[in-house]
């Protein structure tokens, strides 16, 4: 038997075991990050979502609460009472998911129009949501119809 033979043999058997389980852990760490990743974007996305719904539920507790207590005022005394109101919820739930929701209706950035239904307008609410380095900024107009009693109608 050539025992020179089986020396190199056994090396190259070595070294293909070596690089299989190299090309293996990278396949499967590689695709870790791409699902950790994703699960990021998903949350962001998610995050993004919940803060806008949390204005515009904001916005509608608040616009009834108005209403209910001043069904007979002028439009100008609603908007007053609407940042009354504001001020009140946003001192009693901080949130800082709010974006400048609140920034807009202190600087009376909005308008509240009485027509065959009352009316909210706040344009250009601004929110951010941040994971790590994936960030997401989402611009948008809230629009608020309710009816004469206070209730929700829809949105514009």
């Amino acid at each position: 038997m050539n025992k020179k033979a089986q020396v190199p043999a056994l090396f190259t058997i070595i070294i293909a075991i070596a690089l299989s389980a190299s090309a293996l852990y990278i396949i499967v760490t590689s695709n870790n990050n791409r699902y950790s990743n994703l699960i990021e974007i998903n949350n962001l996305i998610e995050q993004t979502q919940f803060k806008e719904l949390y204005i515009k539920e904001q916005a509608k507790i608040i616009l009834n609460e108005t209403i209910n207590l001043c069904q007979s005022c002028t439009e100008k005394n609603l908007k007053e009472l609407f940042k009354e109101k504001s001020i009140e919820r946003q001192n009693l739930f901080h949130y800082d998911g709010a974006g400048n929701f609140y920034a807009n209706i202190k600087e009376d950035n909005l308008e509240i129009k009485e027509e065959e239904n009352y009316k909210l307008s706040i344009p250009e609410i601004k929110i951010e949501s941040e994971i790590n380095q994936n960030e997401i900024q989402k611009n948008f107009n809230l629009c608020i119809l309710f009816d004469k009693q206070g209730d929700f109608v829809g949105y514009c």
